[in-house]
């Protein structure tokens, strides 16, 4: 059942206890456009008491990670990764290669971000050429081995 449809339901509910008993009252409390909280009272007692008028919830910003923007290009002698990464220096980066992918680990504040690049390598047939942040573009070349 969707959220929405949750809600109508409540709300249909509610009213038929309101439209059955003499005295009863019922209050939302909304933030923002959706409800916080509901009292429900029927013959002055509650029936329903969520939350409170003032009751302060913590607030948690939701934040949208971005994954990095990342090219592979490819040629008969090196593969070169390339990666936009914002803010993150040379000593941040870590990888490694498996079969049909490319690992990359950023390490910045205590955290840990993963990127796994889907290619054609055998970690075997390919070394490291060189490893260079400008700009912050990581760049990654990588030496086939033929």
């Amino acid at each position: 059942m969707k959220l929405d449809e949750l809600q109508k339901e409540l709300g249909l509910f509610v009213n038929l206890i309101l439209n059955d008993s003499g005295k009863a009252s019922r209050r939302y409390f909304t933030v923002g456009g959706g409800i916080l909280g509901v009292k429900l009272s029927i013959n002055t007692s509650p029936l329903v008491h969520d939350l409170q008028e003032g009751h302060n919830l913590p607030r948690y910003q939701i934040q949208q990670e971005d994954e990095p923007l990342v090219d592979v290009i490819g040629d008969k002698n090196t593969l070169k990764v390339m990666a936009l990464l914002p803010g993150v220096k040379k000593e941040d980066v870590s990888y490694d290669v498996v079969d049909g992918m490319i690992k990359l680990k950023i390490t910045k504040g205590g955290k840990a971000f993963y990127k796994e690049i889907p290619c054609d390598v055998n970690p075997s047939k390919i070394s490291v050429l060189s490893t260079t942040i400008n700009n912050s573009v990581l760049e990654i070349i990588f030496k086939k081995k033929i």
